[in-house]
């Protein structure tokens, strides 16, 4: 995952940018805005190795487990359809949305051949 962070409001430089945000791995784009690079393959095997025996934690004793880059917070529907919307626009064949706290779907476009239409394990994922 790529988070993009809108240009600064006052002139900055990378450096400076890099300076304020120490251990980030940040680059400046043609447009001005400031990309932050995915976790490296280190973190990333470390981070998964941990997510097995939190699972396998969990399993044992219930509970729920989050990714670590969750931000918990609740998207508005209408916001996420036009995403979609602009996906659409700007090409994709497909596109799907799954509500999983109202356990309902939205979509637009052919969906591919054999593509899942229950979407019950994604429904009940967030239940304990």
């Amino acid at each position: 995952m790529i988070a993009r962070i809108p240009p600064p409001t006052e002139p900055a430089t990378l450096e400076s940018i890099s300076a304020a945000n120490s251990g980030w791995k940040v680059e400046l784009e043609a447009d001005g805005s400031i990309t932050m690079s995915p976790t490296g393959t280190i973190s990333g095997a470390r981070d998964m190795a941990l997510s097995i025996l939190l699972n396998e934690w969990k399993r044992q004793r219930g509970g729920q487990l989050f990714g670590s880059s969750t931000g918990f917070t609740t998207d508005r529907a209408w916001a996420l359809i036009a995403k979609l919307q602009r996906y659409r626009a700007y090409g994709a064949v497909f596109v799907l949305l799954i509500d999983p706290y109202n356990r309902t779907t939205w979509s637009d476009g052919a969906a591919p051949p054999g593509f899942p239409t229950d979407y019950t394990s994604v429904f009940d994922a967030g239940t304990v």
